[in-house]
């Protein structure tokens, strides 16, 4: 990090922070938080074997690694480990032992192992969705009132929880006769924050997600700041916003009170929303274009294990044996 020196000016004190301020915006919150995480745990491994964590052996890296896998982790969390370390090492100006033959070996071999691989997170589909908030009655209190809006926005929407989270009153537009228009205004796939416009239709044949907003809206009385707020242990409301993980334990509550199986409500997360909103979508006809500019999804690829309706559409192989 670059370091004001104390003989600096004020003009190139300032210019100093300003630089140490953009340098900082390059990551994602989520991004910093996550190596944080694998930060701290490589260097708990590294600990217990009496090895120093920055200017790591490889094996040392793949040994953690290892043990992670064995603990059942996917390629994607090995892989968000090897970053975080890489990430330290390089900010100490040491070389990454993530870069090294062994390291890049392993990674691949856990890729391998988990193509095509679904890790156990269950599909949420309108019907099942609908299902459950019908053996629900009409929310009373306002953490229900907002639990609704948080799982049908997150359905209607095909968002991340971290987006969902993220939103504004002031990103809510309902100028347009039966839609609330969301603006995103960071995702995954938009890490500069360009920005996205996701239209969320007012249905009646069916739970409403532009309804449950405004219900919310009606109890939170803002017009500014985070939408999705938290409560108090006492169920006192907060300016404070939620985090994407609230809206995972919402989602598996309002399961548990519907009644799901303890074992449904643990393949229950955030993303069995996105999943289902995808299948849904593709069950009732929509192209994968139609599903992506919803989601916001840059590569058909990733939908593909969702999508089935649009690969059997007009099948190429009865053309080549007739007109």
């Amino acid at each position: 990090m670059i370091e004001i020196p104390p003989s600096a000016s004020p003009a190139l004190a300032r210019s100093i922070a300003t630089a140490r301020r953009l340098i900082a915006s390059a990551q994602a919150d989520n991004t910093r938080r996550a190596y944080a995480t694998g930060w701290q745990q490589f260097q708990a491994h590294a600990q217990g074997l009496d090895q120093e964590p920055l200017g790591a052996h490889p094996a040392l890296v793949a040994t953690f690694l290892g043990s992670l896998r064995d603990r059942g982790a996917a390629v994607q969390t090995l892989r968000s480990r090897a970053s975080a370390i890489r990430f330290f090492h390089r900010e100490a100006g040491l070389p990454a032992p993530t870069d090294h033959r062994i390291v890049r070996e392993l990674l691949e071999g856990a890729r391998r192992e988990d193509a095509g691989l679904d890790h156990g997170r269950a599909t949420v589909t309108a019907k099942v969705l609908a299902a459950a908030l019908s053996a629900l009655p009409p929310p009373a209190t306002p953490i229900a009132i907002r639990d609704r809006a948080i799982v049908l926005l997150t359905f209607a929407s095909g968002r991340r929880r971290s987006e969902i989270a993220g939103l504004n009153v002031e990103d809510l537009d309902f100028s347009r006769s039966g839609f609330v228009i969301l603006t995103i205004r960071k995702s995954k796939t938009d890490q500069g924050g360009a920005g996205q416009f996701v239209p969320v239709p007012r249905i009646d044949n069916g739970p409403c997600a532009v309804a449950a907003v405004e219900a919310w809206l009606a109890i939170l009385e803002k017009k500014k700041g985070p939408l999705l707020r938290s409560f108090s242990p006492r169920a006192e409301l907060r300016d404070a916003r939620i985090d994407g993980r609230v809206v995972t334990e919402v989602v598996k509550r309002l399961f548990r009170q519907a009644g799901s199986s303890k074992s449904a409500v643990a393949n229950i997360a955030a993303h069995s929303l996105r999943r289902g909103f995808v299948t849904s979508a593709d069950m009732a006809g929509a192209t994968t274009a139609q599903i992506m500019d919803v989601t916001g999804h840059r590569d058909p690829k990733s939908l593909r294990r969702y999508t089935r309706r649009e690969l059997l559409h007009d099948p190429v192989l009865p053309k080549l044996f007739g007109p």
